[in-house]
């Protein structure tokens, strides 16, 4: 797959996300923040943020939405993204309420965050969420019992 990926990397740096797209739709193609850093290492993070975006407009997920959110926290290009976070996390769960590697993450990235866009009730509830599925998870104990 190494030089096709290069291939999708230049359509994507050219804005050919159609073709993009429809290539990695052949590969089945896991839309993940380590995928996307080792297979798109030349694209900036607008250029990743902005594919996503369309990937997501041609058949949204939460995986998606969850890629977009890595890549916000690990690859800012713009000044304060939490309410971008916020909102992808919100659009994820809309499309699967049992989304729990989100609830996870979120708790992961904003428990104890001074400047985080989720409320205590947020993170306490998707803490209780992860309990359920998961009730020895650490993560989801320690938030649940400091918040609740």
């Amino acid at each position: 797959m190494g030089e096709n990926m290069k291939k999708i990397q230049s359509m994507i740096k050219n804005g050919e996300y159609y073709e993009a797209y429809n290539q990695l739709l052949e590969y089945n193609y896991e839309y993940t923040i380590e995928n996307m850093m080792r297979y798109f290492p030349k694209l900036s993070s607008m250029e990743k943020y902005c594919f996503l975006m369309y990937a997501n407009s041609r058949k949204e997920n939460p995986f998606i939405h969850m890629c977009i959110c890595e890549l916000l926290m690990l690859e800012p290009f713009f000044h304060y993204v939490y309410p971008t976070v916020y909102w992808h996390v919100k659009h994820a769960l809309q499309l699967d309420s049992q989304f729990n590697v989100i609830k996870t993450w979120v708790m992961s990235m904003f428990f104890e965050h001074p400047d985080s866009p989720f409320s205590k009730e947020e993170l306490c509830q998707y803490a209780a969420d992860v309990l359920k599925s998961s009730p020895n998870d650490e993560l989801a104990s320690k938030v649940f019992k400091a918040l609740s």
